[in-house]
């Protein structure tokens, strides 16, 4: 995968058989960060898919989101792992790296951590609460345009 920023325009390479390229197909509202560990660029925007699976997303610069970029790299990584991870995540259908943030969020996560959502119903249930008939609304919303 390569990436090039040209004219607003930023310019990424990726396998048309890639998630990346599929998420794109489903959704073209991206996200993405690029970091050297000491200077992140945070885009946002809108994609579209050209010719051999080249992404053209015109995005803008978000400096505000580059605070909240963590970053971890894992070295020495056995191929066999990689490979199981990338099976594991393309079989729920996302990123190796969304999988991995997924493994760790849940091996770090307390066994008994209520959520605040949780919390709340049986809050609510305690005080002899009401059952609505909630209905969500699914249509997309368009990303704020800031520039």
């Amino acid at each position: 995968m390569w990436f090039i920023y040209r004219d607003q325009t930023w310019w990424i390479g990726s396998d048309e058989q890639s998630v990346k390229v599929r998420n794109v197909q489903a959704d073209p509202r991206v996200a993405f960060a690029l970091e050297d560990g000491a200077a992140p660029v945070v885009a946002e925007g809108r994609a579209q898919l050209r010719g051999d699976a080249i992404i053209s997303s015109r995005c803008y610069h978000n400096p505000l989101r580059e605070a909240a970029v963590a970053a971890i790299t894992i070295r020495n990584l056995s191929e066999e792992t990689h490979r199981a991870l990338k099976a594991r995540a393309a079989a729920r259908h996302r990123s190796t790296e969304a999988e991995v943030r997924a493994i760790l969020d849940a091996a770090v996560a307390p066994a008994d951590r209520v959520k605040v959502g949780s919390l709340l119903a049986s809050i609510g249930q305690e005080a002899g609460g009401v059952e609505l008939a909630v209905t969500r609304e699914k249509t997309s919303r368009e990303p704020l345009d800031l520039a």
